[in-house]
């Protein structure tokens, strides 16, 4: 958010909505990035300082599910809590979500109990028990984007998932040795 501020310049800037679904991206070799999204998991969160935006007002006036609420760091770390050990477990195990949470048990513990402190640190209360039971309740077979862009050889969203839980780790004094060794191993793939 502090890069989005930054480049926004004197303007007013009211971030932190997420969308949860599933998505792949689509690019031709000149053309724009087109995301698609596929499965039945869609839904638009924004925080309660935005719920005045025209633009919000617009998405509520559709059948799209929009949930207004929280406050910025809440909408956005909710969301980033369970999609970062979902990105980077797909990713790391090229699996399926199931089979991801179960292909190394130590990692996967150490992945979620690190990403809760973290969301922890920022204000957004959880657990790794807790992270672990919301993926759980995902569809077995679920893939994550990340997961996609790493195997058509492109780094997509490694840095802006697994490097923030890391970034901000630092910041708060959490350590998140499996995150960072996740992340170092899916950044030598690419």
């Amino acid at each position: 958010m502090e890069t989005l501020r930054e480049g926004a310049g004197a303007g007013p800037t009211v971030a932190g909505a997420s969308y949860a679904g599933e998505t792949t991206r689509e690019t031709d070799a000149d053309g724009p990035v087109t995301a698609r999204h596929r499965g039945e998991l869609l839904r638009v969160n924004v925080p309660a300082e935005a719920a005045g935006l025209h633009v919000v007002q617009t998405l509520r006036s559709t059948d799209l599910p929009v949930v207004v609420g929280g406050t910025e760091a809440e909408v956005l770390w909710s969301k980033l809590r369970f999609l970062a050990p979902l990105a980077l477990l797909t990713s790391v195990h090229a699996a399926g979500l199931g089979e991801a949470l179960d292909a190394d048990p130590a990692l996967t513990s150490g992945v979620l109990d690190e990403v809760a402190a973290v969301a922890a640190a920022e204000g957004v209360e959880t657990t790794g028990a807790e992270l672990e039971q919301i993926l759980r309740g995902l569809p077995a077979t679920m893939r994550s984007s990340l997961q996609a862009d790493l195997a058509a050889g492109r780094a997509g969203e490694l840095d802006a998932i697994g490097g923030a839980i890391s970034r901000r780790g630092v910041r708060h004094g959490v350590a998140t040795p499996h995150v960072d060794a996740v992340v170092r191993r899916l950044a030598g793939s690419v």
